[in-house]
């Protein structure tokens, strides 16, 4: 893959993007809030996470011979909570304060990891003036 030109630019840039939280948030999001009820909501997020994880893995094992064990474990825990995260987010679909307030958890998540971008406030100082 050739790491300068049109193709080198694009790949660091989908690089970039898909290797932050908030889009794997943004899709989770959509594709608890599009299905039928709760619980198909939870388990078709649970089979993206965990499908994308160890194809993810196995793929950089077999390829390039590297599996750095810690990254897998907490990406796990990620994927491990992720059902109950659709769950609750399925439910920003209704009308009332509790749908408002589900909706707002992933669209909170997105503001957040996207405010350094648009202001140019680097991303550290920022959750450090947030957690003050």
């Amino acid at each position: 893959m050739p790491s300068n030109g049109f193709v080198g630019n694009l790949w660091g840039i989908v690089s970039d993007i898909t290797s932050r939280l908030g889009i794997w948030v943004l899709l989770a999001a959509m594709i608890a809030a599009w299905s039928s009820h709760p619980g198909m909501g939870a388990v078709k997020v649970f089979a993206f996470f965990a499908g994308m994880l160890l194809s993810y893995y196995v793929y950089s094992a077999w390829v390039f011979g590297f599996f750095p064990t810690h990254v897998f474990i907490r990406w796990g825990i990620i994927a491990a909570a992720s059902p109950i995260a659709a769950y609750l987010a399925w439910f920003g679909r209704g009308n009332g304060w509790i749908a408002a307030f589900c909706a707002a958890m992933p669209i909170g998540l997105l503001a957040a990891e996207g405010y350094p971008f648009f202001t140019g406030v680097p991303s550290h100082m920022f959750f450090r003036t947030c957690l003050v």
